[in-house]
């Protein structure tokens, strides 16, 4: 039941985050409506529209006292109405054998966080050395859950099997709470054709 009214929620909210969401540049989206505020960078996502995952970079971060534990199942991308979630590491490695060039294309050329000086994302600190899908030449291992406080964000590449995205859509990306799905944020992406 918790994950049908989730879903429910996640659709409804969809239209009226386009109207909360920013575009603070270099394809680059903030929202702070939510207890987590969300920036994703859609630099990458926009260069890979024709691969069979499609990256984006997440900024998280929270105005709620203490922790809040955010796992990789309930990092949700919308898209036409449809949810997908991001694949298994193993999966995921498999399939997409281009994370290295990733890492390093995302750190030389685009690193979004230039542009969110701008928003509420200038006060956390972020460390790079935690994420979600490491590249795997990093030698480091993948977290399940992200941990934000006040103060700590959380930024890392999130992946999507790609359901067909072209330029000009938009898609919705969602985090919850481990424990509180009252406690989330969410963001809207336009992916604009970078030429």
């Amino acid at each position: 039941m918790k994950t049908s009214s989730l879903a429910l929620f996640v659709l409804a909210a969809g239209l009226l985050l386009s109207a909360q969401t920013i575009h603070v540049g270099q394809h680059v989206y903030y929202n702070g409506e939510g207890v987590v505020n969300i920036a994703a960078d859609a630099s990458m996502a926009v260069q890979r529209l024709d691969q069979n995952y499609v990256p984006f970079v997440l900024f998280l971060g929270t105005d709620e006292q203490g922790s809040v534990h955010i796992p990789r199942e309930n990092v949700v991308l919308v898209y036409k109405d449809q949810e997908y979630y991001m694949p298994a590491l193993k999966d995921f490695r498999k399939e997409y054998s281009y994370d290295n060039r990733d890492a390093r294309q995302y750190r030389n050329f685009y690193a979004g966080i230039e542009s969110l000086v701008a928003t509420q994302m200038r006060y956390y600190t972020f460390n790079w050395q935690d994420e979600f899908f490491p590249s795997r030449s990093s030698g480091r291992l993948a977290l399940d859950q992200a941990s934000l406080t006040g103060s700590i964000g959380f930024t890392t590449f999130v992946y999507f099997k790609n359901p067909g995205l072209q330029f000009g859509d938009t898609v919705v990306i969602k985090v919850f709470d481990k424990d509180n799905p009252d406690i989330w944020g969410a963001v809207a992406v336009e992916l604009k054709n970078p030429n």
